[in-house]
């Protein structure tokens, strides 16, 4: 391991998953630790899932109770992009649970946001709606302005999604205004796309039509090659 670390130091990107295997049969326990979890978040990062998944594991039980909660929501966002459901909601309300027990209110609401995100993918509005009702209380107690806006932005989807087209509408405006003060680009531009959708139920094509463009010249001008499709389709 300390060959590789030393013969790839300008590159250790091409080479976390031989370190992280080697230190991990090793007894330097800060360097499998450091490993572990550069190896999973580079995996996670180019959707080697099930990979992220087993390094998280492994680095989760070398880490103390206040550095667990964003490991555990790293993890369970990886569990959901995979569909492994309520693994991830076990997981999320680990980070949750920890979080509170270590009086960490801005990593407890982001993970009480995660829940919420999932609870609202199954159709569960009532439940999606206390959480992220939970969520934007804390943010605002700790004068968290990024995740207020994300609640709202959140709330405004499950609004939407049941049919309240006028508190969607309010929920996504409230967001674009604080999403606009921090300069938050690509969320603005999510914004704009979520109220082109509002715009559409509401059949004004052409207020649908230019907050779609708003929301594409955006993510053209930061290469979101993801968000350029969502907003082409």
């Amino acid at each position: 391991a300390q060959f590789i670390e030393r013969s790839y130091e300008h590159m250790l990107d091409q080479v976390l998953d031989q370190l992280a295997y080697h230190y991990s049969q090793s007894h330097n326990t800060a360097k499998k630790r450091e490993y572990l979890l550069r190896a999973g978040h580079r995996a996670q990062q180019v959707y080697a899932n099930g990979t992220a998944i087993n390094y998280f594991r492994l680095a989760l039980p070398l880490l103390t109770d206040i550095e667990k909660p964003t490991i555990l929501l790293d993890l369970g966002k990886v569990q959901e992009l995979v569909g492994h459901w309520q693994e991830a909601k076990t997981t999320f309300e680990q980070a949750c649970a920890l979080a509170k027990a270590s009086d960490d209110r801005r990593t407890q609401a982001w993970s009480e946001i995660a829940i919420g995100h999932l609870l609202r993918k199954q159709g569960l509005y009532a439940d999606a709606t206390a959480w992220l009702a939970k969520a934007r209380m804390l943010f605002e107690q700790i004068n968290d302005r990024s995740g207020v806006a994300q609640a709202l932005h959140d709330q405004g989807i499950v609004a939407a999604h049941q049919g309240d087209i006028e508190l969607a509408q309010r929920l996504f405006e409230d967001s674009l205004i604080m999403r606009k003060c921090l300069g938050d680009e690509a969320k603005i531009a999510n914004l704009y796309n979520d109220l082109g959708v509002v715009a559409k139920h509401r059949d004004d094509a052409t207020t649908a039509r230019s907050l779609y463009e708003d929301s594409l010249a955006i993510r053209q001008k930061l290469a979101d090659r993801w968000g350029i499709t969502v907003s082409r389709i």
